[in-house]
This record gives C-alpha cells, structure tokens and sequence, in this order.
C-alpha cells in the first residue's frame, strides 16, 4: 500500500508508485491484522481512512485471492 503525493492510498503490487509505502503479506488475514493493529495508521503517520482500508481489502481479495484459488486448481 502507497500513500501517494497527492493524498490518495493505493494497493501498489508493483512497489514502484510514488509516495510512502508500507508492506503487508499478501493474505486476507494478515491484512485484517494489520488494520486491527493499526499498523498502516502507524506507518503512514497519520490515521488511513476508513474508506481507503476498504478500498485495499477489496483489492486484495480481488488480486490476490483468485490468483492462489487458480494455482491449488492446476
């Protein structure tokens, strides 16, 4: 995840966006912790809306979660 220049916190896969980063392994679960923690509230700085951890769960399940389903199918 990426806190960018102008504001905005996005799922950044690639590790190349502008901006302040903060990793967090690639699992549902591990996310959740994360933001029960407030563990990206820390790395940023400064409290992560709510929105935008939503924003990042959805994200997830969406890249990350069918690409593991499609390899335990194969």
């Amino acid at each position: 995840m990426v806190h960018t220049p102008d504001d905005r916190f996005l799922l950044d896969a690639t590790g190349k966006l502008s901006g302040r980063g903060a990793y967090v392994c690639p699992s549902p679960e591990c996310l959740g912790l994360a933001v029960k923690r407030k563990g990206f509230d820390r790395a940023f700085r400064q409290a992560v809306p709510r929105d935008a951890l939503a924003g990042l769960e959805e994200s997830v399940r969406e890249h990350l979660v069918p690409a593991s389903r499609e390899g335990a199918a194969g």
